[in-house]
C-alpha cells in the first residue's frame, strides 16, 4: 500500500489542497474576483481548488493508467506534473496576493493604480488558467494515444499468437490426414 501512496502523481491533488489552504488564511480576502468576457466572477478559495482538482482528476488518472501498464515515460510525466504544480501554486498565488477592488472602478474616468494592477493580475491569472487547461487536455491525449498503441501491440501480438497456434494444429491435421491416406 505504501507503494502506491508515495508517487510523484500524488502531488498533482496535494500541492492544491496544501497551498489553497495556505492562501484561504494569508489572502487579502475571502473571495477572488475574475472579469472574464464581460462578467465578474467571484469564486472562494476553496471552489478555486475544487476547480483545480477536478481539471486534473483526468490527467491523474492517465498517469495512472501509464504507471500501471508500464508505458510511462519519466520525463514527460514530471515535466507535466512540475508545469501542473507551478500553475496551480501561481494561479492560487496570484488570487491571493492581488487586492480586493470595487466593480465600479472600472468606469471611473482616471486609471485608477490599483484597478489597473489588478486587471493586470486577472490577465496574467486567465492566461494561465486557459494555459493551464491546455496543458491538461495534451497530457490526456498524449495518454491516450499511448494507452491505444499498447493496447494495439498487446492485439496484434495476442493475435499473432493464437494465429501461430492455428497453423501449427492445420500443420499436425494436415500430417494426420496425409498419414491416412498413406495407410
Amino acid at each position: 500500500m505504501s507503494e502506491k501512496i508515495i508517487r510523484s502523481e500524488n502531488l498533482l491533488w496535494i500541492v492544491p489542497i496544501l497551498y489553497g489552504m495556505v492562501s484561504y488564511f494569508t489572502s487579502y480576502s475571502d473571495v477572488a474576483m475574475l472579469f472574464f468576457d464581460n462578467s465578474y466572477i467571484l469564486l472562494s478559495f476553496p471552489a478555486i481548488v475544487g476547480v483545480l482538482l477536478a481539471t486534473m482528476i483526468v490527467p491523474y488518472m492517465t498517469h495512472l493508467m501509464l504507471r500501471e501498464i508500464g508505458d510511462r515515460r519519466f520525463v514527460i510525466a514530471w515535466a507535466h506534473i512540475g508545469i501542473s504544480i507551478i500553475m496551480v501554486v501561481a494561479i492560487l498565488f496570484i488570487f491571493s496576493y492581488s487586492l480586493p477592488i470595487n466593480i465600479k472602478w472600472r468606469f471611473y474616468v482616471g486609471e485608477l493604480p490599483a484597478f489597473k494592477k489588478w486587471s493586470y493580475y486577472n490577465i496574467v491569472a486567465i492566461n494561465i488558467i486557459q494555459t493551464f487547461i491546455i496543458l491538461q487536455t495534451i497530457y490526456v491525449g498524449y495518454g491516450l494515444v499511448t494507452l491505444t498503441y499498447h493496447y494495439y501491440q498487446l492485439n496484434k501480438q495476442q493475435r499473432n499468437y493464437y494465429n501461430q497456434g492455428d497453423l501449427e494444429m492445420e500443420d499436425q491435421e494436415a500430417g494426420g490426414a496425409v498419414a491416412s491416406m498413406i495407410a
